[in-house]
This record gives C-alpha cells, structure tokens and sequence, in this order.
C-alpha cells in the first residue's frame, strides 16, 4: 500500500482524520483495508448551521464573514467515514480564464450563475497566455485563501479552485465552436496555446496552494491527500 509521505494535521472537526487517512491511500493504492471509501455527513446534535456562500457573495461580500459562517458550518457537522471538512472559495467555474483576461458575466435571471467572455480573435497576437498578476480577482483570491488558511488552521480544509484549465481554458477565451476549428485549421497555434494553458495550471495550483497552506495542512475536493487531490474537467 502507497502511503503519504507527510502525517495528516489533526483536525478539531475530524477527530479520526489519521484513519481516515489511510483509508484514503488504499484507495490510492486500489486497494481495500475491510471496506470501501465512504463519505458521509449529517448535522450534528445540538449544533446550528451558518448560511452557505454564493459565486457572488465570494466575488464581491465580506471574506473574513464568509470565512467564519464555513466554520461554524463545519462545526455543526458531523463528517463520517472518509468524509474530510473543508470550504470552497471558488468564484466561478470559467475563473482561470478571467484571471487571464476574459470578462466575468453575471446571469440575469439567476444572479449567482456566472461565465467568462472569449476575448481571443487572433491566437498570434493573444499569446503568451498569462495569469494577470495585477488581475482584481486574483489578487482577492490570493488574499482570500490566505486569510482562510488562517482562520481555519486546526480545524478544516480548503478546496482548490475550478480548475478549468488545459483545453477547458482555451474554449473560454475564445469558444468552444471557434476552437474546434482551429484544431482542424491551425492545430500549431493551439499546441502552443496549450503549452501556456499547462503552464497557467501548474501556476494556479502552485500559488493556490501556497496562499491556502494546502501543502502544509492538506488537499481535499471531495477526495483528500496530504500529497494533492484536486477535481479536473
């Protein structure tokens, strides 16, 4: 059985959080101790809930309140099995590409639904693709991680971004139906782009995980691992 090479740091919410530990590396490894993995929660006995976060509220609300409201959720929930507490601070699921320039577009009819515009016209003249280091978003999200890795150091984790990085970025900024295209009619240029959109994934993940302790507390997204575990699409 593979095993993590860094202990797995006690958790005030997830008392059994080394059991459930090696639990998780079993199923790494594809291998069973005396049962599956299982993830389960309920509301503990006793204990009151906080209001959940929107797209919105963590784009433009109040992050040390967010913050807060998570613990006390996390709080009042009891997490069985293999199910480890953590907290989303996502923006949105095309957010990489607004790091990179894209515009952020709020839905009309449901105001926490949210999209990147394609700004991409000419791939020659967009690349390098970059994170835009003075980006608004991205130095909130770097803040936002960092005051939560402090606020809920001891007690809970932190779940990385929407990782729509790779060939998921390259369809937000210039569109799906443009970019099918361009696989058949200029296949180069988009290598190349990809070269940067990899690039943008191993800064993303770099810099997140720094911001939010994720290499000193630990990774969860639904799986956990003291050695990274992230959702792809």
């Amino acid at each position: 059985m593979i095993s993590s090479k860094q202990k797995p740091v006690s958790l005030e919410f997830k008392p059994d959080i080394e059991e459930a530990a090696r639990r998780w590396d079993a199923f790494y490894a594809g291998e069973i101790i005396d049962r599956p993995v299982i993830c389960v929660t309920a509301p503990r006995e006793g204990k009151q809930g906080a209001r959940g976060s929107s797209y919105h509220e963590r784009v433009y609300g109040d992050m040390d309140d967010i913050i807060k409201r998570a613990i006390i959720s996390g709080e009042a929930t009891y997490y069985g099995g293999e199910a480890v507490p953590a907290t989303w601070l996502s923006f949105g699921p095309d957010e990489v590409a607004v790091f990179t320039g894209a515009e952020l577009k709020w839905s009309q009819d449901s105001g926490d639904t949210n999209w990147s515009v394609p700004y991409v016209e000419d791939w020659e003249k967009a690349l390098p693709l970059r994170i835009q280091e003075d980006h608004p978003l991205w130095k909130r999200m770097l803040e936002f991680y960092r005051r939560a890795a402090d606020l809920t150091a001891g007690k809970m984790l932190l779940v990385s971004l929407d990782l729509h990085t790779n060939m998921d970025l390259l369809a937000a900024i210039r569109g799906p139906q443009r970019l099918c295209l361009d696989l058949i009619e200029e296949p180069d240029m988009i290598d190349k782009a990809m070269v940067d959109s990899m690039a943008i994934f191993r800064k993303v993940w770099y810099d997140i995980s720094k911001a939010g302790r994720m290499d000193e507390f630990g990774y969860c997204h639904g799986m956990y691992s003291m050695e990274g575990a992230a959702t792809l699409q």
